[in-house]
């Protein structure tokens, strides 16, 4: 049915290409799933739901707004310190756990707040240069911090 759809129109005019047939047939972008089109549609979605959400966790408007410091305490959190925290056995996990560990020389960078300030991120190909990903310890909380909840225990809620 889309092929016969597609064959309706004059492929040689863009503007006569269904949305849906350009996005699959497209190229994916290096690294992705999708091509330019879908993924410039999903971005925009995705920075839609999160700017217009007045309960989205970095909005700084409203009651339900949270303090800086309760920000920098939600920044800290990861997935690496959720799986330490919640997965039986686990002694070790790579800090950037959605990212394969691997062994490098010692990093250029300590944190991944002062790599993003002078890299690019994602890189091309995924690989976060000068940033170690090696397995570390559960219990080393200067690798893979904790929640300070303490930033949360004067709240008055009316």
């Amino acid at each position: 049915m889309f092929l016969y759809a597609a064959i309706l129109f004059d492929s040689s005019r863009v503007e006569d290409i269904d949305p849906f047939i350009g996005m699959v047939t497209e190229e994916p972008i290096r690294g992705a799933a999708v091509g330019p089109t879908a993924g410039c549609i999903i971005a925009h979605q995705f920075y839609a739901l999160k700017y217009g959400d007045r309960f989205w966790y970095e909005n700084t408007e409203g009651l339900q707004a949270f303090t800086d410091r309760q920000l920098r305490e939600i920044r800290l959190s990861s997935y690496a310190r959720l799986l330490c925290d919640n997965l039986a056995n686990t002694e070790t996990v790579q800090p950037y756990a959605f990212m394969m560990p691997q062994s490098s020389p010692r990093p250029r960078y300590d944190s991944f707040v002062e790599f993003s300030r002078s890299e690019k991120y994602p890189m091309e190909d995924g690989r976060l240069p000068g940033l170690s990903n090696q397995r570390v310890s559960c219990s080393d909380y200067q690798a893979i911090p904790r929640l300070n909840l303490n930033e949360w225990r004067d709240m008055i809620y009316t």
